[in-house]
């Protein structure tokens, strides 16, 4: 049965229900999705008296997967998780009355018709697991308990408005509102990543990008096929952002308009359509790309020093003093571990202090002078002691650091010292998630690390699969990618030449390109936000602004997005816990931390909120 068709039939036996409880879920991806799932197994535990009926609001019609996961963009679009680390389902009791709750690479072994990358250590096209996750959403809509319906709405919630103790919810379309019947005695804010608000100066660029015919800015690349489609074949286009927003952007470019890549003996080469831009121009704040992930990743790489033995008991940590250390002596480890094994090097990790590892690594390289010494500031910032002076030198180092990540990663992290080190982040961050969320970094921490070490631990830990990085390595081998930018100091529309100006910041060279393309995820910004949900709420002070405070050093950082309470639940402007609202995802991110949309345990304040449903209902029919 059909996403569509489960909408038909609900909208029939709704109107066979008298006195029922509503409750909303405002997003229908996959945070959305582990909300219902959650709910259903809750209500499925216990009967309740009144009947439930659970809508589900979502901006497009892909339910389940949401914008991300959406089934019909181009398979070119990889994950950069292995298939083995995608699971949706909870499995906590109370238990989903769904029986099927496979793995993603159980539910493709069980799928023939999915010929798309199988085995666990592959990465699969984001629109085969789209296919999953709408899979699982359909399967959860199967196996509703007697007296609760699920119905899905498409439509863009823009605004809440309370009457007595329920609310209404009001959706947009065609730039008129409207608000819908239903009083909504609980809701649950699972909007995903939001849309991007745009400066006055972006604002003047779209303007006027509409009276030039071969000049436009693009402030959001997806769906790519729509967002790109206006680019003129020959142009010259600007991609601002280099992490994996920019490898789609790339492809859809190239590959999307009938390039090819070709494997000649073991080079991959690309062959182009005649349909793609003539040149494409990346840049970033740093202008380094991600590193590419392998295939092979080491599942039995244990933490030594970033441990709750280690990590002091303070209420409020400093990043830099008390928990950087303890990752680059981690990645240290990581690193000599495999060199050690390598070389067959004696080595005794049990017990193991950071004086124990550096004399190792003293007794090793006595024994080995050949090899260098690992230098993990210079891992994480590569530019550092390089003596880069001209675009062409930025191009030339750009393309070496590829291709070195490259290689590495197709060895894997149990047999590459680099790829070792890469895996180090995700070993550590759901220790440092627990640290981070509600205030858990001191407020000058907090601001520093989003700022400057949140995306560089990214960038070394969570790049794209090696296949889409090798590609970007062809493009850049064929002549049309460059990466002579580098970092970047200032962008320019000049009206007169009908073009965008971008001055790179290694020696003040501009560069011009005809379209300029922003290849960024939009970070949750309320207060800069001008129109929308969060917009309105904050306005009315249903919501109000996290703020990470330190009242002894008289220090404060607004991350940008809403407060919550532990449960997660909506604090107002006079810090009121509103019980009525709770929020999951991306609407928590700077309250808590890397709130990936497949990790349904990760930040998980679903469960809690089901349950409590369930138990006011239960108090309600008594």
């Amino acid at each position: 049965m059909g996403l569509e068709l489960i909408k038909e039939t609900q909208d029939v036996a709704i109107k066979q229900l008298d006195e029922t409880v509503y409750m909303a879920i405002i997003g229908g991806g996959p945070k959305g999705m582990y909300g219902l799932e959650r709910l259903i197994a809750e209500l499925n535990s216990e009967a309740t008296c009144a009947p439930v009926e659970i809508h589900i609001y979502n901006r497009t019609r892909h339910f389940g997967s949401g914008d991300v996961y959406r089934t019909d963009q181009p398979l070119f679009l990889k994950m950069n998780v292995p298939n083995s680390a995608i699971d949706i389902w909870l499995r906590e009791e109370p238990e989903c009355p769904v029986k099927d709750t496979s793995t993603f690479t159980e539910w493709i072994n069980q799928n023939p018709d999915v010929t798309d990358n199988l085995a666990p250590d592959d990465y699969s096209s984001r629109a085969i697991v789209g296919q999953y996750l709408e899979d699982g959403l359909k399967k959860i809509l199967s196996q509703l308990p007697p007296r609760v319906i699920v119905k899905l709405i498409q439509g863009s919630v823009s605004d809440l408005k309370k009457v007595d103790k329920h609310y209404l919810i009001k959706t947009e379309s065609n730039n008129s509102g409207n608000w819908h019947p239903h009083h909504y005695s609980h809701i649950l804010l699972a909007t995903g990543h939001p849309s991007k608000s745009l400066t006055h100066e972006e604002q003047e660029w779209v303007h006027f990008s509409k009276t030039e015919p071969r000049t436009g800015y693009i402030p959001f690349i997806y769906p790519v096929q729509q967002a790109l489609q206006n680019i003129d074949p020959g142009s010259t286009v600007g991609l601002k952002g280099m992490g994996l927003t920019f490898v789609d952007a790339v492809l859809a470019l190239t590959e999307g308009r009938g390039g090819q890549f070709i494997t000649q003996g073991e080079k991959l080469t690309y062959i182009s359509s005649g349909q793609e831009p003539s040149k494409i121009y990346p840049f970033s704040r740093t202008g380094i790309p991600m590193i590419a992930r392998g295939p092979k990743i080491d599942a039995n790489h244990t933490l030594k020093f970033f441990t709750s033995e280690n990590i002091k008991d303070n209420n409020r940590h400093d990043f830099e003093k008390d928990l950087l250390p303890l990752i680059k002596l981690e990645m240290k480890y990581a690193y000599y571990n495999v060199l050690f094994q390598q070389h067959q090097f004696d080595f005794n990790d049990i017990s193991l202090t950071d004086k124990k590892l550096e004399q190792a690594i003293q007794t090793f390289h006595e024994l080995h002078p050949e090899i260098a010494f690992f230098d993990i500031d210079t891992y994480l910032n590569p530019l550092e002691k390089t003596d880069i002076k001209s675009g062409n030198d930025f191009h030339s180092f750009t393309v070496s650091y590829l291709r070195k990540g490259n290689s590495e990663a197709e060895i894997g992290t149990e047999k590459s010292a680099f790829a070792a080190v890469s895996q180090v982040w995700s070993k550590v961050t759901p220790t440092f998630i627990d640290i981070f969320k509600f205030g858990g970094l001191r407020p000058h921490s907090h601001e520093n690390f989003i700022k400057n070490y949140s995306g560089l631990l990214n960038r070394v830990t969570y790049g794209p699969p090696v296949e889409n990085m090798q590609k970007m390595v062809a493009l850049a081998e064929h002549g049309l990618l460059s990466f002579r930018i580098g970092p970047c100091s200032n962008i320019a529309l000049n009206k007169e030449k009908a073009s965008f100006e971008i001055e790179s910041k290694i020696n003040k060279e501009i560069t011009r390109v005809d379209y300029l393309i922003d290849a960024r995820i939009p970070k949750i910004d309320i207060d800069k936000a001008n129109h929308g949900l969060y917009y309105n709420l904050l306005k009315r002070g249903e919501i109000k602004l996290f703020q990470n405070e330190c009242k002894e050093t008289n220090q404060m950082f607004k991350p940008g997005c809403m407060t919550i309470e532990p449960s997660g639940y909506i604090v107002d402007a006079h810090n009121n816990v509103n019980k009525a609202i709770a929020a999951t995802g991306a609407p928590t991110e700077g309250v808590t931390y890397d709130n990936d949309a497949l990790s349904p345990h990760r930040n998980n304040f679903v469960s809690k909120w089901a349950r409590n449903i369930k138990n006011e209902l239960k108090t309600t029919a008594h």
